[in-house]
């Protein structure tokens, strides 16, 4: 819904999902490899929501 836009604002995760950012973010990437994604909506998704890694700059 929101990855078109550059993905959803922090106010709008914690509207819907009811947790931070940061979290939605780590549980998004927990979730992915077990989903039916396609390769395209993959890039969609690495585009809106970068993947970092532990120890690498937080996410915003």
């Amino acid at each position: 819904m929101w990855v078109p836009y550059g993905g959803a604002s922090e106010e709008e995760i914690l509207l819907q999902f009811g947790m931070t950012r940061r979290r939605f973010l780590e549980r998004l990437w927990q979730v992915i490899p077990q989903s039916t994604c396609s390769e395209a909506e993959m890039h969609s998704l690495v585009a809106a929501y970068p993947r970092h890694r532990r120890g690498s700059s937080p996410i915003p």
